[in-house]
């Protein structure tokens, strides 16, 4: 059975996209949007027909015979109630991308792409559903306010990822397995994992440690002081925790890297700074594993810094009691991510869900 398959990842202002011949890369893409152009389309399949026809031109030219796909993928994600998986994608699919019930909206861009692209080649469309939007368990929505609630889930593709290959290096299935998982990449969301669904979660921000340029968990009542002060705009505040805080307020740098070099020449500044990020990450991991009643298979790190030496060691240093093991993945490559869904599918690794 072929194994040829063009994997398609959506952002902002791009469409990524890349080939694969069973797990092995033979060629990428990134498609730059006009701003103007995408964001002037007021419904979500204006604006995926923009980026379709950016890419049925480019692909005529970037597909060669010898390239030709056997499946197409991209990502989905929707507030109706289904199963995570890998998704024959059909017309009852895709009306729920389009519906008023679709979440994620840029990401479901590729599944819808990936199904326009699958009828101009004659080939198989898949679609990815990283998470079930009912995974969470209900006890861990509860905020303590009526009306304010978590739920929110970031990274999820990430976390996913990270689950099937430490459960492949366990020697378990991936519904067998518990494990607490912190991604560490440009921000940081953690979760922990067991009989085959995301028990709780943090994302930093919501709840949480801070990282790079997000605030992770406030003291409330200071927020709110800070909000009623005439001295910050909303904006300014959404800024704050979402974009310019965390790591990035403190040393005017978001390069992780660059604060840990400084906390080794022995500058006491870095050194404080990454102590308090490690202490709250750690107090998280530790939070998380409780809510697998600390019967932890493993704490697992994905992301850019998983496999950053200096900063996987002091993690580990802080969490071994928690689990014998610690496991990193490099995990940043999304479109590899996804084209190994339809890799498993197309090998029947991985049984396909139907939408009904």
């Amino acid at each position: 059975m072929g194994s040829k398959i063009l994997s398609i990842y959506p952002t902002i202002l791009t469409t990524k996209i890349a080939l694969y011949d069973g797990e092995k890369e033979t060629k990428r893409a990134e498609l730059r949007h006009d701003p103007f152009e995408l964001f002037n389309r007021p419904t979500m399949k204006e604006q995926n027909d923009v980026r379709y026809y950016a890419l049925e031109k480019f692909i005529n030219g970037w597909i060669t015979r010898d390239d030709m796909p056997d499946a197409v993928i991209g990502c989905a994600l929707l507030k109706v109630k289904m199963p995570a998986g890998i998704y024959a994608l059909d017309s009852e699919l895709l009306g729920r991308m389009l519906g008023a019930q679709s979440i994620g909206r840029i990401i479901n861009h590729g599944a819808m792409l990936a199904s326009k692209i699958s009828e101009s080649f004659g080939v198989k469309p898949y679609a990815l559903v990283p998470f079930a939007t009912d995974e969470l368990d209900t006890i861990s929505k509860i905020s303590g306010v009526p009306g304010l609630r978590f739920g929110r889930m970031t990274q999820t593709l990430h976390i996913k990822n990270a689950v099937r290959l430490a459960a492949s290096d366990l020697q378990k299935s991936p519904n067998d397995v518990s494990l607490v998982i912190a991604y560490l990449g440009k921000n940081f969301s953690l979760a922990s994992h067991s009989e085959g669904r995301i028990r709780d979660f943090s994302n930093t921000f919501e709840r949480g440690p801070f990282s790079r340029t997000r605030s992770g968990a406030l003291p409330a009542s200071e927020l709110i002081r800070m909000a009623y002060s005439g001295g910050w705009s909303k904006t300014d505040l959404l800024k704050s925790i979402y974009s310019s805080g965390g790591m990035s307020s403190y040393a005017g740098t978001d390069d992780l890297k660059s604060v840990i070099s400084l906390m080794e020449d022995g500058d006491a500044y870095s050194s404080l700074l990454i102590r308090a990020m490690l202490y709250q990450l750690s107090a998280e991991i530790a939070s998380l594993a409780t809510t697998i009643y600390g019967k932890t298979d493993a704490v697992v790190l994905t992301g850019e810094y998983a496999l950053y030496q200096p900063f996987a060691r002091l993690i580990g240093e802080s969490v071994s009691w928690i689990a014998k093991t610690l496991l990193s993945y490099s995990g940043e490559d999304e479109l590899a991510m996804i084209a190994g869904a339809a890799f498993r599918a197309l090998q029947g690794v991985q049984a396909l869900i139907v939408c009904e």
